[in-house]
């Protein structure tokens, strides 16, 4: 069981991303989280609008909860891929600078 089993061999190195994958990855992540934000901002117009049910508190308690975590998830989701997009394209850009600047100093 200690032996790792890897596709890779041993003196493989990975292939770096070229800017328009990293933009492309940036663009769908970005596409994502906006899609995401919208989703909540809507899901929560509409649930503001829509009456609780009355008369029985679990009724009730259960709604309210249902509730939180549809938006929970909604918001939740759009900040992570929005986060991913934004940490995605200032690593992008560091590197670009990277090799501007090695490129500079010869």
């Amino acid at each position: 069981m200690s032996e790792s089993t890897s596709n890779l061999a041993p003196d493989a190195k990975p292939v770096p991303l070229n800017l328009f994958q990293t933009l492309l990855g940036v663009g769908f992540s970005a596409a994502i989280a906006v899609g995401l934000s919208r989703l909540a901002l809507s899901t929560s117009q509409k649930l503001a609008t829509a009456p609780l049910p009355h008369g029985n508190a679990t009724a009730v308690n259960v709604a309210m909860a249902v509730r939180s975590l549809l938006l929970g998830f909604c918001v939740m989701g759009a900040a992570i891929f929005g986060i991913i997009a934004t940490g995605v394209l200032v690593w992008k850009l560091q590197q670009i600078f990277t090799r501007v600047t090695q490129v500079a100093e010869r």
